[in-house]
């Protein structure tokens, strides 16, 4: 009985530490993606002049983000 307790005591801390780191983060962290390819150099996409091979996907996200 009173493991269970103890059980139930760890757990009720856990949570309620879990809440609170919760309510003080903001939601202004910036989104970052990397992407990584073998054999791209940042020539080679539309968002920087290239015409023969098209990238529109990339281009998109460039247009909306940092290059």
């Amino acid at each position: 009985m009173m493991q269970l307790l103890q059980r139930i005591g760890y757990s009720l801390c856990l949570t309620l530490l879990g809440i609170h780191s919760s309510i003080g983060q903001t939601s202004d962290k910036p989104n970052i993606v990397y992407i990584y390819a073998d054999d791209l150099g940042y020539g080679e996409l539309g968002v920087y002049g290239q015409q023969k091979i098209k990238t529109p996907n990339l281009d998109k996200m460039a247009q909306d983000g940092i290059r």
